[in-house]
């Protein structure tokens, strides 16, 4: 095994998921494996002592960590972002800038369970871990280290078969690079299907599928772009599951039971997001049960329109919902919600 722990001193991280715009003001969490992996290739390129680690060990450390997918220990992060103007003459753009605030501290771990390394290579990972200055984008601060002391929970993994994800996880889509094996493979089928391509073309194809995976790794996005290439050649996406990633609402107690004096019982309650960035759709059903927690999270039995439930002697219903507690409920969703 050979695991790496993070800390982000800043209290900070920022990561747009592979293949989605900034402003979507998404985070990819966990760090993407593919992120990881360049992370140690451009730290080498940039920082590492080359007297002492050759590139041939470079090389050897990607592919055994390509071998396996990790598995995460996530610290508890809260998903916010900050808007700002990009200064222009005309037209100025309006930004989103996402990130996952997290305890300066708290350590991140991303482990190999099944990988064997060389005390060579662990040295090296160590060596680039040291030098390492962020992950993610630039403002993602980090201090790297390998991490043989670690015996915590893992809480994010991918999704198979043999593991039931925890009843409150969360599926998140991840980049993880292909196998040395997969990516030798896939290069020659490749380059056998460019024959038929011109020779300007072809030479430009080609030079985005060299024969290291960690040179392949270490292709520029924009050079995959411009050639044509739909997703770059050496990635995959997976499925993880993860805890999800705060705050959400507490339960807790409002005060007496609200009583009113129009009998009438609503059988629709419709609520609107404001503001920008909306969430996504995928998220609509989170952000509703969400919503239906802060309404029920008075005290006393809440009322059937919102649990679902008649009233019997083992539920009672002691309150109304009715026009007159609109504006009531919209100021408990406000301390009880938050909505990204």
């Amino acid at each position: 095994m050979i695991a790496f722990a993070f800390t982000f001193p800043a209290g900070r991280y920022h990561a747009t998921p592979w293949g989605r715009n900034v402003n979507e003001a998404d985070i990819a969490w966990p760090p993407e494996p593919v992120r990881i992996l360049r992370a140690l290739i451009a730290t080498w390129w940039r920082k590492a002592d080359h007297g002492r680690f050759s590139k041939t060990l470079l090389d050897s450390l990607i592919d055994a960590l390509a071998e396996e997918q990790p598995v995460f220990h996530l610290p508890k992060a809260v998903h916010t972002h900050v808007r700002a103007f990009m200064p222009a003459p005309k037209d100025r753009k309006l930004i989103y800038d996402a990130f996952l605030r997290l305890d300066p501290d708290a350590e991140l771990i991303a482990a190999w369970p099944g990988t064997v390394t060389s005390p060579e290579q662990r040295s090296l990972a160590e060596h680039l871990l040291q030098q390492m200055g962020y992950l993610g984008r630039a403002e993602s601060w980090t201090i790297g280290r390998v991490a043989d002391d670690w015996e915590g929970e893992i809480n994010a993994f991918p999704r198979s078969g043999a593991r039931e994800p925890p009843e409150d996880s969360v599926p998140v889509e991840l980049a993880v690079p292909m196998t040395s094996s997969a990516w030798t493979e896939f290069r020659a089928t490749r380059r056998a299907e460019l024959d038929s391509i011109a020779k300007s073309r072809r030479a430009s194809i080609v030079a985005t599928l060299p024969e290291r995976l960690s040179d392949a790794l270490a292709v520029d996005t924009g050079d995959w772009q411009k050639v044509g290439w739909s997703s770059p050649p050496p990635l995959r996406h997976i499925v993880y599951d993860r805890p999800p990633v705060g705050p959400l609402p507490q339960f807790r107690s409002q005060g007496s039971v609200l009583r009113y004096s129009q009998p009438l019982r609503p059988e629709v309650a419709r609520f609107v997001l404001a503001g920008r960035p909306q969430p996504r759709i995928e998220d609509s059903l989170r952000i509703g049960e969400i919503a239906r927690w802060a309404l029920m999270s008075g005290r006393g039995d809440p009322p059937p329109e919102f649990s679902g439930r008649d009233a019997s002697p083992h539920f009672s219903y002691r309150g109304i919902f009715g026009r007159q507690s609109a504006q009531r409920v919209i100021e408990r969703m406000k301390r009880a919600m938050v909505v990204r």
